[in-house]
């Protein structure tokens, strides 16, 4: 894989998102092919939801209060 791609992959949302998804479904299994904890992957997918929320939300605010 290119590093590019590899680099862009690695700090996405969805690459967290999906080790959490992984290791709370398949449990010991799952958290076994990841880098990190379950509960590391799922705090970051949590994390990564509330800046997404915060930075649209706070565009969203901006852009209909100037109407």
């Amino acid at each position: 894989m290119p590093s590019v791609v590899k680099a862009f992959g690695e700090v996405q949302p969805i690459t967290p998102l999906s080790h959490a998804v992984r290791g709370l479904f398949m449990g010991p299994d799952g958290e076994a092919l990841a880098e990190h904890s379950t509960a590391y992957y799922t705090g970051l997918s949590l994390i990564w939801a509330a800046a997404i929320f915060v930075v649209f939300g706070l565009l969203a605010i901006w852009r209909f209060t100037r109407r």
